[in-house]
């Protein structure tokens, strides 16, 4: 519009009478003007290749961690054996552990319940005594459950109401 190639600016210095060419060195003038003594060019330079083999694994360090935090940690655990096998060699079987000895909560309770607990027993408590323990604080203690279905055979069985029990008054 302003016969500058048809395109106009509300926000720029030009009245639309000067030259383009005389504009542009009169700034390439005042960048040198305010360039600093002890600043370099605006294209130093190549680097060298030990800078730019730094940068690399800079950001390739930056791209892992940032991988790495992205995992939770039992895959973070999964990669880092993986890796381990890869560079040490070996197999994944001699990381794997028994499963033979495991108790389930259930199981703990089956072994350290007891129907009636005394004051006694709660010397030298360990964690599966302790278990039993809580367990039996929960019942309902007012009335038990008897069965008596083989009491010619000298065998019958005890156990407290559960909450369901009590709630439907069994």
């Amino acid at each position: 519009i302003h016969g500058s190639g048809g395109y106009d600016s509300d926000f720029s210095d030009d009245n639309g009478d000067g030259d383009s060419s005389e504009k542009a060195r009169e700034r390439k003038r005042e960048g040198e003007i305010l360039q600093k003594p002890f600043e370099k060019g605006r294209h130093p330079k190549v680097a060298h290749r030990s800078l730019h083999s730094c940068e690399v694994d800079r950001e390739e360090a930056r791209n892992r961690r940032a991988h790495l935090i992205s995992m939770n940690a039992f895959e973070r655990h999964k990669k880092f054996v993986g890796d381990y096998i890869l560079y040490y060699g070996g197999q994944m079987a001699d990381f794997r552990r028994s499963a033979a000895k495991d108790k389930t909560d259930q199981d703990v309770l089956r072994e350290n319940h007891r129907f009636l607990w005394r004051d006694e027993d709660e010397e030298d408590m360990t964690w599966e005594k302790e278990v039993a323990k809580k367990y039996y604080d929960k019942l309902f203690k007012e009335y038990c459950i008897a069965d008596l279905s083989r009491y010619k055979e000298n065998k019958f069985g005890f156990r407290w109401r559960t909450e369901n029990e009590v709630v439907s008054g069994k």
